[in-house]
């Protein structure tokens, strides 16, 4: 199967900028509570003093164009991608070819509230190296990529099946898959389902209680308890917005789509509470611009109310080689040894003393992009 690809750029009309800022403008901002100031310490949520300050960035000062100027550095497409039902969904890829006739070639996927753009700095550093061709797709319902159907029951399994069928009408009959987030169970399911899955590179192995394969008195490390106390603390008092979107999509998509301001506290907050480091609050609002003008966060959650592709489930073991990039402030992080129970871990490294949590691509792209190259040199070397 061959692709028929479009060459693609983002460009946002004016009218839809003038438009998002005559919203912020009038938009309705809460009023104080503590919950809500610098005294709760953001433990209840987005801080209101952050919240008012990112607003007015975002009506006057923050240049959307510099930032469109910047993603389009790289080279994007849109492709229909037939499906199994006979059905067609357009995707949206960055598309990266190396000059070495034998680069080895990563597929980069996502996960939410990400985006493709957390990747752009990993695949600039990748590009360098001449060593890789590079896929970083926008999932369905992300982006510039067509939303799920809305008479069918899409899940990850068919977003996995999209994204082999994109590779393969790409030309690449064998490839490897780094992910994180939800993207890490699309990787998951790629490589239990695909033989062109070489191997899987992951920053994401959430196994939140001792699998059963371990001595429950194994002795753990000093890093690995503080990683699962919080992880537990995530679980119990992190967690809230996953119940909303795996319960109630519908209702939290009207509630989130119906503001920018509210698009700005329920997934600004996630780059704030999921980040070690708060990330500058540019880098924020040009995914929350991202977000808001292709009007996705409705079709982005989808994952959230399909179970499968969990790491803790047998059916999904990968037997594949599988790295994992372990950073010391990831929400859910998994000890070596429970990690292991879900993958065929060969290849692992913890860093404990650099920033980095939830969205390691965005927060530490050389380290990320140095482990992705040293797995592969390991698991599958260059000819």
């Amino acid at each position: 199967m061959s692709l028929q690809s479009t060459p693609f750029k983002v460009a946002i009309p004016d009218s839809a900028l003038e438009t998002l800022k005559a919203q912020l403008k009038g938009a309705h901002v809460a009023r104080p509570t503590y919950e809500a100031s610098a005294a709760a310490g953001g433990r209840f949520g987005v801080q209101r003093e952050w919240l008012l300050e990112a607003k007015a960035r975002w009506e006057d000062g923050f240049d959307w164009r510099a930032q469109e100027a910047r993603i389009n550095q790289f080279t994007q497409f849109t492709a229909p991608i037939p499906r199994p039902n006979g059905s067609v969904l357009k995707l949206h890829f960055v598309h990266e070819r190396a000059t070495n006739p034998h680069a080895r070639t990563i597929l980069l996927l996502h996960g939410w509230p990400g985006s493709y753009l957390e990747f752009l700095d990993v695949i600039e550093i990748l590009k360098k190296t001449g060593q890789y061709n590079i896929v970083a797709p926008s999932h369905p319902g992300y982006a510039f990529s067509d939303p799920p159907p809305t008479g069918e029951d899409f899940g990850k399994e068919d977003v996995a099946d999209l994204m082999e069928a994109l590779m393969q009408g790409l030309g690449y009959t064998s490839y490897a898959v780094q992910a994180g987030d939800w993207g890490a169970a699309i990787a998951r399911m790629l490589a239990v389902k695909y033989s062109s899955v070489i191997c899987t590179h992951l920053n994401f192995i959430p196994v939140p209680s001792s699998p059963p394969q371990i001595d429950s008195n194994a002795i753990l490390s000093a890093e690995d308890e503080a990683g699962l106390a919080r992880g537990r603390d995530f679980i119990a008092n992190g967690r809230g917005y996953s119940d909303e979107h795996r319960t109630r999509p519908a209702t939290i998509a009207f509630v989130v789509s119906s503001s920018p301001i509210a698009l700005l506290s329920w997934v600004g907050e996630k780059f704030l509470s999921w980040t070690d480091e708060d990330p500058v609050i540019d880098e924020v609002l040009t995914n929350l611009t991202l977000w808001w003008l292709t009007d996705t966060f409705p079709t982005s959650i989808y994952p959230y109310r399909d179970p499968s592709g969990n790491a803790t489930d047998p059916k999904w073991f990968i037997k594949k080689p599988t790295g994992y990039s372990n950073f010391a402030k990831e929400l859910l992080p998994s000890p070596r040894s429970w990690a292991a129970t879900s993958v065929n871990l060969t290849w692992y490294r913890y860093h404990p003393k650099v920033k980095g949590g939830h969205f390691a691509a965005m927060e530490q792209p050389k380290l990320l992009a140095q482990d992705l190259c040293e797995f592969l040199d390991q698991e599958w070397p260059s000819k």
